[in-house]
């Protein structure tokens, strides 16, 4: 375990209980801070063979990444948090192969983009923002929190006419509880942390932002994707978004987790076969 996670878990259980408002408001800073890693051999091997752009937004440019033909239709690509656009470069090959180009891009405080902490709000804008720049757009593949995020972006007006969707959670009550276990974090900051997001984001935030919620409002056709050994997200948050998206298909794996699935030759083939497909009802 890191050493900073480990000082992190020792200054909330010392000093939380005693100090609840100032580790509360240290955690909410947490909460929407950002981390950014090494990008491995294969994702380089795949943006060699993208276009590299940039979108502007707000402050700061957006990296784009581009496969395939400029005048075909375009499947977006949304990583999860603390990921990168390359991460999805392995369907990028079978996206263009069936007719279409794929297009990726860094978050908000992802990647290459600048910034070191975002919030659901800010990515579901920046995915508007490149989905209106990159159109027109005939579906999206969306890892982890790219899922809710993507939601989000539907609810404010986002037009997809497919989704798939892997690994991802199904409500936002779960990810306050990781965190806090993650970082050993008394119930009592938790609190007061969650106490800050929803005096800043509305009272309903975590239940009006969980994925299950939103996509329960969607009729766009989805595919939802999960593993049944995924230690970051348990299967059973698939099983709830399938029950309440209407139209969604479910494909559990096996032994592939969180981020492998994201390579997996079967997975790509059922993704890019979903979306290759007519929308139901055309």
């Amino acid at each position: 375990m890191p050493t900073a996670v480990r000082l992190m878990r020792l200054t909330f259980r010392r000093l939380g209980p005693l100090l609840p408002g100032l580790t509360g408001a240290w955690a909410y800073r947490l909460w929407f801070s950002t981390r950014r890693f090494p990008v491995p051999a294969r994702e380089t091997r795949w943006l060699s063979e993208c276009r590299i752009d940039t979108l502007p937004w707000r402050d700061y440019p957006l990296t784009r990444y581009q496969w395939g033909d400029p005048a075909v239709p375009a499947i977006v690509l949304i990583h999860g948090w603390n990921g990168r656009g390359s991460q999805l470069g392995a369907f990028a090959e079978a996206l263009t192969s069936a007719g279409f180009r794929a297009v990726a891009f860094d978050a908000p405080a992802h990647g290459r983009n600048q910034g070191s902490s975002t919030n659901i709000f800010d990515y579901a804008e920046a995915l508007q923002t490149v989905a209106a720049a990159s159109g027109p757009i005939a579906g999206a593949i969306a890892h982890s929190f790219g899922v809710p995020a993507t939601a989000r972006a539907l609810l404010q007006g986002l037009a997809l006419p497919r989704l798939v969707s892997i690994s991802a959670p199904a409500n936002a009550t779960f990810l306050v509880e990781r965190f806090a276990r993650l970082l050993e974090i008394p119930e009592v900051v938790i609190d007061n942390m969650r106490g800050r997001i929803e005096r800043k984001f509305g009272m309903d935030v975590l239940t009006r932002l969980a994925a299950e919620a939103m996509l329960a409002e969607q009729t766009l056709p989805g595919l939802i994707i999960h593993d049944r050994n995924d230690r970051d997200v348990p299967s059973t948050h698939a099983e709830q978004l399938h029950q309440a998206w209407q139209g969604s298909q479910l494909l559990l794996t096996d032994n592939l987790g969180h981020n492998r699935i994201l390579r997996d030759d079967a997975v790509i083939k059922a993704a890019v076969d979903f979306l290759a497909d007519e929308p139901t009802g055309s």
